[in-house]
């Protein structure tokens, strides 16, 4: 009975790892789509709306979740700092990077928008957004075939795994 017991908890437990392994896959593919509409929305802003950056970035992280809400907060709060802000856009992402479900590779895209706002002009801006969209939007589609691929392999791996353990102990 004891041994009954201790496979149905062994396999619960490698079910719940393959999952965590596989909601990681998820939320990196969520928070990349997310930051793809932020850029969209601040690319529109931009166009059709004359304002300071810093209301335009405050309004954008007002619609996102976390982490992004508080990383752009803490951004649109220094950014009368116009001059620095593509610094201050890199160390803020980068010092926030652990909440983030992003890879490295990711995060250094991220982190290096902020380079398109040392432009003065806003068309300089606007174009340096766009490039940026493309690239994360390829990233997402990477991310989409990794999360359709390497998540499920891992999910599939811990069943077999967790299987393989219950048959060696019974």
């Amino acid at each position: 009975m004891i041994k009954i017991f201790g496979a149905a908890v062994l396999f619960t437990a490698s079910y719940f790892i393959g999952s965590t392994i596989l909601s990681t896959y998820i939320m990196r593919v969520n928070q990349l789509t997310e930051y793809s509409k932020f850029l969209s929305e601040i690319m529109l802003s931009l166009e059709y709306r004359p304002q300071d950056i810093s209301q335009i970035l405050s309004e954008a992280a007002d619609k996102m979740s976390q982490p992004f809400k508080d990383t752009i907060k803490q951004i649109a709060k220094c950014s009368f700092y116009y001059s620095r802000l593509s610094e201050i856009w890199k160390t803020t992402f980068l010092t926030n990077k652990k909440q983030f479900a992003v890879n490295n590779d990711e995060m250094s895209l991220i982190a290096s928008t902020g380079d398109v706002f040392s432009e003065i002009q806003k068309e300089k801006i606007i174009n340096g957004l766009k490039l940026n969209l493309m690239r994360i939007e390829d990233l997402i589609k990477q991310a989409q075939a990794d999360k359709k691929n390497k998540g499920q392999l891992y999910k599939r791996l811990s069943l077999l795994g967790g299987a393989a353990l219950i048959i060696i102990i019974i």
